[in-house]
């Protein structure tokens, strides 16, 4: 089997902008890594990464919640 030549070397802090730019594209899950490919534990992958998006939101949600001013009674 033979590989290609490396062509050039991609700094691992890029892979960091190209998940923005894919979540910018209106992607919910955007899996970039030097050494992800799209069907390397996905699976596993994207529910790890979905339930730490979750446990943030939900995280928000609750400070949202505590902030919010309580209503007076009779007002």
């Amino acid at each position: 089997m033979h590989h290609l030549p490396v062509v050039s070397f991609i700094h691992p802090d890029e892979f960091k902008e190209y998940e923005a730019i894919g979540e910018e594209m209106g992607f919910a899950f955007v899996a970039s890594g030097p050494f992800i490919r799209s069907s390397y534990n996905a699976i596993a992958f994207s529910e790890k990464v979905m339930r730490e998006r979750l446990d943030r939101l939900e995280a928000k949600m609750s400070a949202r919640k505590t902030e919010l001013p309580m209503a007076q009674p009779g007002a």
